[in-house]
């Protein structure tokens, strides 16, 4: 792999481009994982230490890698149920069980050397990136199901949706609050062709951009978001932000939702949220 030197005396960067700057190195960084891929159908007994429940996959592994105890979980679908271990399965070979409702993960918890990151690279590893299905339904609820963020540290989400209509990304100050202090992410609105935020839902457009063909029920598209200090951009996987916007009252936000248009059903998978990597292949560099 090159690397690129830049010599800060040979130009200067606006606050926007050293935003994204920073959002590219997030995404150029190379992390080799160590960890093992998830056992589905298996759980560790007798070595969970902490438990919540009504937690999905992804939050149950923020609350794994924000906890130094924690060397791995198991998340039980059917109740909902995370539960946080202090050692691994290579450990306990013999108390990795069989249950059907069950997935154990383990994780790596590396330093981190580049400065523009942050202080710790947090990784867990899947077979394949988080799924999350939204079902249709009659309302526009937001589900959070994500664990909070830095609000101090800058944001970004990677993830891939396939929708035959409008689907949100939020950002809000508080867990479950949606129609206030929140900043709302409209992906396909007014015949698919406009993305638009606002900061709560369905307030007043403060800014909007026109791309055509943002949303298809056959297949996914592939996305980021990026929020800093009231610095929102939006762009296609891979490709320079098409959206950006600054905020000149910025919120605190730290919890992200998502949601669906009435009666629109999505399917959302998320490649990495926030200061979590989600790796795609487990144990590959």
């Amino acid at each position: 792999m090159k690397l690129i030197k830049l010599h800060q005396s040979k130009f200067t960067i606006s606050p926007i481009s050293h935003v994204f700057l920073v959002l590219l190195l997030q995404f150029k960084v190379v992390v080799t994982s160590t960890t093992t891929c998830p056992a589905p159908n298996q759980v560790l007994q007798d070595h969970t230490y902490s438990w919540q429940s009504e937690w999905s996959p992804l939050s149950c592994a923020g609350l794994c890698l924000q906890d130094t105890a924690c060397s791995a979980f198991s998340f039980c679908k059917d109740a909902k149920r995370c539960e946080l271990h202090n050692v691994t399965a290579e450990q306990y070979p013999g108390d990795l069980q069989v249950d059907v409702n069950c997935t154990y993960y383990e994780v790596s918890k590396e330093d981190n050397d580049t400065k523009w990151r942050s202080q710790s690279n947090l990784t867990t590893c899947n077979s394949s990136p988080f799924e999350y299905v939204k079902p249709s339904s009659p309302d526009t609820t937001h589900r959070f199901i994500f664990p909070p963020f830095d609000p101090a540290e800058v944001f970004v989400m990677v993830f891939s949706v396939r929708a035959s209509s409008t689907v949100y990304v939020g950002l809000a100050e508080e867990k479950g609050t949606y129609h206030r202090r929140m900043y709302e992410i409209a992906f396909g609105e007014k015949n698919d062709d406009k993305v638009r935020i606002r900061k709560c839902h369905k307030c007043n457009i403060l800014h909007q951009v026109d791309l055509l063909g943002l949303m298809s029920a056959d297949e996914y598209h592939h996305f980021w978001v990026m929020n800093y200090n009231g610095l929102t951009m939006v762009g296609k996987r891979g490709q320079p932000a098409f959206f950006t916007w600054q905020d000149p009252g910025p919120l605190t936000a730290r919890w992200a939702s998502i949601a669906a248009k009435n009666n629109v059903h999505a399917d959302w998978v998320f490649h990495s949220f926030g200061n979590f990597q989600l790796c795609k292949v487990c144990g590959s560099p």
